[in-house]
């Protein structure tokens, strides 16, 4: 490998790190206003306000949201792997 290789390498993996983080950032934001669109949900349940099935719907979206994340948490680990063994650093140091 080229020095210029290298290079590109190590930019190229830096960004997608960084486009992985933002991803598991919104990702942690959009399920913090799924649980609380939850709540709402179930108290309007509770009072009457709201049907069984809308309940259903959001808990399926919830654990759609919660599969997404990890998915988006592991890719985030995985590029901080890969980014430490492009610039030889020891994978419990974060770049």
């Amino acid at each position: 490998m080229t020095r210029m290789d290298v290079l590109v390498e190590a930019d190229n993996t830096y960004w997608t790190t960084v486009a992985v983080d933002r991803q598991v950032r919104m990702l942690e934001s959009y399920a913090a206003q799924m649980d609380t669109l939850y709540r709402q949900t179930a108290a309007a349940f509770e009072a009457g306000m709201a049907i069984e099935n809308d309940l259903m719907r959001i808990e399926a979206k919830r654990s759609e949201i919660r599969y997404q994340l990890q998915k988006a948490q592991n890719g985030a680990e995985l590029c901080r792997m890969s980014l430490c063994r492009v610039i030889g650093a020891k994978r419990d140091q974060h770049p």
